[in-house]
């Protein structure tokens, strides 16, 4: 199988069994991005798919409540927010460099990465958006 066949098993297995997870946990958006609002941050994940290989980043973040502003002073609201707009208050979970999907190949593989996926958001995320973060953008 092709790694872009293994990329759509790979999305469509995220979405089946993921996102319904985030959603629970109250993030809300749309795949790939996804927010959930704290009384004084954001928290943030971003599914990213890299173009030059079977790899997936999973990048978190935290901004203040009502969102980032810029070096240009330009102000990304909290609807729009993503973690590339975080700055230093962001970093990639999960295996490093990345989660390698070259070997999801049927339904049983998908559901093991599904695992690494969600083990690494409930390992590494969850503590690192609930520890001090300093002063954020308000």
């Amino acid at each position: 199988m092709s790694w872009g066949r293994s990329s759509d098993e790979v999305r469509h297995a995220l979405k089946n069994a993921v996102v319904p997870v985030l959603r629970t946990r109250g993030f809300k958006g749309s795949f790939p991005h996804f927010s959930r609002t704290r009384a004084d941050r954001l928290d943030l994940l971003t599914f990213q798919f890299s173009q030059f290989g079977p790899d997936l980043y999973v990048e978190i973040a935290s901004c203040g409540p009502n969102g980032v502003t810029l070096n240009d002073g330009s102000v990304i609201p909290p609807g729009k927010v993503r973690t590339y707009h975080a700055g230093l208050l962001r970093r990639r979970i999960g295996p490093q460099p990345a989660l390698d999907f070259a070997s999801v190949d049927s339904p049983d593989a998908a559901n093991e990465f599904v695992e690494q996926v969600m083990s690494a958001i409930e390992r590494e995320g969850e503590p690192w958006w609930m520890a001090p973060k300093g002063i954020l953008d308000s």
